[in-house]
């Protein structure tokens, strides 16, 4: 487990975390960040303030910066989530397969009229030679 501060930002300034929070990785971080972003903009919101433009500065046990997440971003998942991307990508699947399919039997096709080519060219450096005119 890692330590992670949650540095707040506002149109105020960035107020440090001085406690920090354990997480696996950072992936999990960004999770936290993202729930700490939806309960304090419920709260906040409740007395009449938008946090729309707050963001958490994510910073590793030696206060680096590791990311920044804005609640925006929490508060308003952007359309092309991972799930879309996902989905997308697995109907792009589907017709690179299709294509696929269709690739492998032009190259079968052309692999049978190169072998009967080649039979041919087998068949004629068999035959005996005759000689021309005969």
């Amino acid at each position: 487990m890692s330590r992670f501060f949650f540095d707040l930002g506002s149109a105020d300034g960035v107020h440090a975390d001085d406690l920090g929070v354990e997480f696996a990785n950072a992936e999990e971080a960004y999770l936290g960040a993202c729930a700490a972003a939806i309960e304090i903009s419920a709260e906040v919101q409740r007395q009449r303030t938008d946090p729309s433009f707050w963001w958490f500065e994510i910073r590793d046990s030696e206060r680096r910066l590791v990311m920044e997440v804005p609640f925006r971003e929490a508060l308003r998942p952007d359309p092309a989530s991972p799930d879309d991307e996902r989905r997308r990508l697995y109907l792009g699947l589907g017709e690179r397969q299709i294509r696929a399919r269709r690739l492998l039997g032009e190259l079968r096709e052309g692999f049978d009229e190169a072998r009967q080519t080649l039979d041919a060219i087998r068949r004629s450096l068999n035959r005996p030679n005759q000689e021309p005119g005969l």
